[in-house]
């Protein structure tokens, strides 16, 4: 019963560990689509036509405003 406890213990710590990084890659995620989608509205705002433009553009309900 011991081995049992110690084993669903560990199985328990580990489902926390993945969690954590699961979060930190949507994280990253988000962040590099914000950096994309700054891309594309800097292109549109030097009048770059959308087929010629460089980034993403925003297609996700993400608020990717900068705060200084």
């Amino acid at each position: 019963m011991i081995k049992e406890m110690a084993g669903m213990a560990a199985l328990a710590v580990a489902l926390v560990y993945v969690s954590g990084l699961d979060h930190d890659d949507a994280v990253a995620q988000d962040q590099n689509y914000c950096e994309m989608v700054a891309i594309w509205n800097d292109d549109a705002r030097a009048g770059i036509e959308p087929a010629e433009r460089n980034g993403w553009p925003p297609y996700k309900a993400i608020n990717c405003e900068v705060t200084p």
